[in-house]
């Protein structure tokens, strides 16, 4: 039988029902043969024969689209994967990197005479670890940043100073490193009065011009000058509240403060300089 003649059978049924067959079902029984008359007449097995390929070959189409979705979906996880494992290998560069830097950097300081007067005035707040740390540093100091490192403390050796005389008297607190011999006389003078508020503010002052980092050079000897004006005992007094040997002249004393103060910004300048050609990125690659 043909999809035609398939037709004109239900058109035969319609017309035998006649009267009876009314309503959705005559509407039906026109449609279904208008619908396979309007389709080319052939044998009703080759035309299920070939809808039963066509819906074979949409569903192979489906799952052939699903298959590459899925193997999309799979690669894109595999560079993100990829992608995520070389972004964690740069920043663990990147951290080793820094951390050698930063270790550079301390072993640069522990070796820097001004960053270990900084150290050697804080003894107090030191631990034992950091205390062993300052004298395994200054042990390993040329004798030139020997002497300038007392020098930068206020002591006033008379001759040469060796490393452990050094030690002992930044870890014992100020002291004078040559004591008077036997055979000089020593005789006690009553001490001059000292004008304690201007120790204050000489204290002050100096603390002020040491610890100010923003300063400059210039400020800095500018300001420095009003020392000049103190009597010798208000400069012993500032000294001894700073814990800076005043042995010598006023002139000498304040010589060797102020040449501490220069050295101690301009190595603060440097280091600023340093840290902070380290801390730009480097350049990205043409």
């Amino acid at each position: 039988m043909t999809l035609h003649e398939l037709a004109g059978l239900l058109d035969s049924l319609r017309s035998g029902f006649g009267e009876n067959l009314v309503g959705k079902t005559r509407t039906a029984f026109e449609e279904a043969s208008a619908a396979l008359r309007a389709e080319p007449d052939e044998a009703l097995k080759t035309f299920f024969a070939t809808h039963r390929k066509l819906q074979a070959a949409a569903e192979h189409a489906k799952d052939k689209d699903a298959r590459k979705k899925e193997q999309a979906e799979a690669k894109a996880a595999q560079k993100a994967e990829a992608d995520a494992q070389k972004a964690a290998g740069k920043a663990e560069k990147d951290r080793a990197k820094a951390m050698a830097a930063a270790e550079k950097a301390q072993q640069k300081s522990r070796g820097d005479v001004n960053a270990l007067a900084e150290r050697a005035r804080n003894i107090s707040t030191l631990g034992e670890g950091e205390r062993g740390m300052l004298t395994e540093d200054i042990a390993q100091l040329p004798d030139p940043k020997v002497k300038q490192l007392a020098k930068l403390l206020g002591f006033k050796p008379k001759g040469s100073m060796s490393r452990d005389e050094l030690q002992a008297m930044i870890l014992g607190g100020p002291a004078e490193v040559a004591a008077p011999s036997a055979s000089e006389p020593q005789t006690e003078s009553p001490a001059p009065e000292v004008d304690a508020a201007a120790v204050d503010r000489g204290v002050e002052l100096f603390q002020r011009l040491r610890d100010d980092a923003s300063l400059s050079i210039e400020t800095i000897r500018h300001d420095f000058a009003a020392f000049s004006d103190m009597p010798k005992p208000v400069i012993d007094g500032i000294g001894s509240r700073l814990d800076y040997l005043t042995r010598g002249s006023k002139d000498e004393v304040l010589a060797g403060w102020l040449s501490m103060l220069e050295d101690l910004h301009l190595n603060r300048r440097r280091e600023e300089g340093i840290m902070q050609t380290e801390a730009e990125p480097p350049a990205a690659p043409q």
